[in-house]
């Protein structure tokens, strides 16, 4: 894994098998604390970089439980109509691509 270079050139970064596996038990965790699992009945779309780890572990909770995803077209201007295919049941963005969502083309 790289880091994205933000304060200067990427840097390959060691991300062990023991952390992943520690994130995901941790989402499981969270989820029960909420009330909530994951089902094979639930979507995600993956929108973010493949080499994002968060997508990644994500992924990799969803594909623990048996569960679909989706990965958009790779056109932010497709993104809405990405959604309405795909009809995820856990959508992750943050608050400025919720932005471009709500405000349209």
């Amino acid at each position: 894994m790289y880091t994205s270079g933000t304060t200067g050139d990427p840097k390959g970064v060691l991300i062990s098998n023991n952390s992943i596996v520690t994130l995901i038990a941790g989402v499981k965790r969270l989820l029960e604390g909420a009330d909530e699992s994951l089902t094979m009945n639930d979507v995600y779309l993956s929108f973010l970089p493949l080499a994002h780890i968060f997508d990644r572990v994500i992924e990799e909770c969803f594909i623990n439980h048996g569960a679909s995803i989706g990965f958009w077209r790779g056109d932010v201007k497709l993104l809405v109509e990405d959604i309405a295919e795909l009809k995820p049941t856990i959508f992750c963005a943050v608050p400025r691509v919720l932005e471009r969502i709500y405000s349209g083309p």
